[in-house]
């Protein structure tokens, strides 16, 4: 597929993984489901399945370049692209978008997150290749793929689906956001909503089209990067000091009358908290799923993970996480897990990056 771009979003900070995702190296970087690889070189592996090295880009923060070229050392340093600051999913996807156009103005892209666990790789590629065959035959479209949900997940985003058919793509009725348990609920029963995987398909020139019409600030900063083959960390700099901070989802889907969904059929997870990795981490009788040194009695439901050599043990407990790396100890109830992001703000606040 050599018009086919895959586009690596690797620039998150994972703080509701910490402790073990620290700002100096977060999740992406880290082997959290102990398969002998990072999320981003297993993702990176995934898009490899798609094209060869020189069509994949990854973007990330401009400190974590260094990170990605050590753990992709077959990607060309090129494809590299260091953001300044956060400015959310809409100009690192512009940014990637310009780079492609400079080398293939008509080429397709294939979006994924370095954080997703996709354990299927031929369902996933059966789907994705289906979507590629979508947006060939309709350039227009701004393609999603979208999940069936499982279970009653409030930490994810939904989409709801123009009709409750069985087609495999369809018009997106809207956006939600991450709704609260009863709601959450009420998606799985009803069979028109499905979990916004952030997985995205297109060509380069539907995206562009979409970013100077709905987001023309975005596409006024990144006017002196056309055709621009070679993209450096001053220029990068110097544009994304006037561009807006704005995802994707709120900035162009939300917007454009030319979206669509692919109902995907492979098992996915979004990395984002304990609880997500507990599902695939080893379990015991009493449903704990541990990493480490771990011992437990008469505890149930809980989620431990530590790469100290030092022992863990929980005794008489219920579904509690402890998460223990470096100079840092988390423990809460799962059920809290979503607090956690705060709870690294509120530490930021008090002791400084010492924690962090």
């Amino acid at each position: 597929m050599t018009n086919l771009y895959v586009v690596i979003m690797a620039g998150g900070g994972g703080l509701r993984l910490w402790p073990a995702s620290r700002r100096s190296h977060p999740k992406q970087f880290l082997d959290l489901l102990g398969s002998g690889e990072t999320l981003l070189q297993t993702t990176y592996n995934r898009a490899k399945h798609f094209v060869p090295d020189e069509f994949i880009i990854v973007v990330t923060a401009q400190e974590y370049t260094e990170l990605v070229a050590e753990q992709l050392p077959l990607l060309p340093q090129e494809n590299i692209l260091g953001e300044p600051c956060k400015r959310n999913t809409a100009p690192c996807l512009a940014l990637a978008n310009t780079w492609i156009r400079a080398r293939e103005p008509k080429a397709l892209m294939l979006v994924l997150s370095s954080d997703h666990h996709i354990p299927d790789l031929a369902a996933f590629t059966n789907c994705v290749t289906g979507g590629i065959a979508f947006c060939k035959e309709h350039p227009e479209a701004l393609l999603t793929v979208g999940l069936h949900p499982s279970r009653a997940e409030t930490g994810y985003g939904y989409i709801e689906i123009g009709s409750a058919d069985d087609a495999n793509i369809t018009k997106v009725n809207s956006f939600l956001e991450k709704p609260d348990l009863a709601t959450a609920q009420t998606y799985v029963a009803d069979g028109k909503h499905l979990w916004n995987s952030g997985i995205f398909l297109w060509s380069c020139v539907a995206l562009a089209q979409a970013i100077e019409r709905f987001l023309p600030r975005v596409h006024q900063a990144f006017l002196p990067l056309e055709h621009l083959t070679n993209i450096n960390r001053e220029n990068i700099e110097v544009l994304y000091t006037d561009c807006p901070e704005i995802s994707i989802d709120k900035g162009v889907l939300e917007r454009s009358d030319a979206v669509y969904v692919l109902h995907g059929t492979f098992e996915w997870s979004d990395l984002g908290t304990w609880g997500a990795i507990a599902r695939y981490m080893p379990q015991n009788d009493a449903s704990n799923a541990t990493v480490g040194t771990v011992f437990t009695q008469d505890a149930r439901h809980c989620i431990v993970y530590s790469d100290s050599s030092q022992l863990v043990a929980l005794v008489g407990v219920d579904g509690i996480t402890v998460a223990w790396h470096d100079n840092a100890l988390l423990i809460c109830p799962t059920e809290r897990e979503q607090e956690v992001r705060g709870l690294v703000k509120t530490i930021a606040d008090v002791y400084g990056e010492k924690y962090l």
